[in-house]
């Protein structure tokens, strides 16, 4: 009688480290792909979505730099969230950003400093502009 029986060896597996999980600009940490709704960017992220599209660091709410700008800026896209002209998304918020930029003549190549203040002037037009369409039969229209 021949033994004709083989036995594997068993294969030893390699623990592999569980994947880093990144958090990205405009998600809850802890979850993975979960993005935060324009309108609770700041209750989660702790700071207004602006100063992270432009970069703007810790001392962003510093009366004597970028605070106004930054309140004029994310003011006018909530305004826009809520009549529903956008999505409340993060995403949303960046199209119609670049968009804006574009019209207003911001390069790529500009300060930030430059950037913030011309895009907070341009949106301020814009939120004065719609004000007067609204509220035209004060002005005789």
């Amino acid at each position: 009688m021949s033994d004709s029986t083989i036995f594997r060896e068993p294969v030893q597996q390699t623990p592999t480290a569980p994947a880093k999980s990144e958090v990205r600009e405009g998600q809850i940490a802890g979850t993975t792909n979960v993005e935060v709704p324009y309108t609770e960017y700041e209750g989660e992220i702790k700071h207004p979505f602006p100063v992270d599209y432009y970069n703007l660091g810790e001392h962003w709410n510093d009366p004597d730099l970028f605070e106004e700008e930054v309140k004029i800026i994310d003011g006018f896209f909530r305004h826009l969230v809520e009549t529903g002209k956008i999505d409340n998304t993060v995403k949303a918020v960046k199209i119609k950003l670049k968009e804006y930029e574009k019209i207003a003549g911001i390069k790529e190549t500009d300060r930030t400093v430059m950037k913030v203040a011309k895009i907070s002037a341009y949106l301020e037009f814009l939120k004065k502009t719609e004000h007067i369409e609204r509220y035209g039969v004060k002005y005789g229209i």
